[in-house]
């Protein structure tokens, strides 16, 4: 539903973070906001404020995984 609507969307664009939160705040499951946030890193505008994002998990395990997963494809870019 959802989660494939926002990553079909965002294969298509770029968006602020800002705007990525409020995405995220539509989603009703963790999962499926972890999911999306890893999947959107590459697609911010202004990935220095990423961290952001974290705002919208619940849990520290969710957002260290998602903050994982953005080292991980910052390294990629270098």
């Amino acid at each position: 539903g959802k989660l494939s609507t926002a990553k079909a969307a965002l294969n298509q664009t770029a968006l602020p973070t800002d705007d990525l939160k409020r995405l995220l705040l539509t989603l009703d499951f963790e999962a499926s906001r972890v999911e999306l946030a890893k999947f959107a890193y590459p697609h911010v505008t202004d990935p220095q404020n990423f961290t952001r994002v974290y705002e919208t998990l619940t849990f520290e395990a969710s957002k260290r995984d998602v903050e994982q997963a953005a080292s991980a494809l910052r390294r990629e870019q270098r």
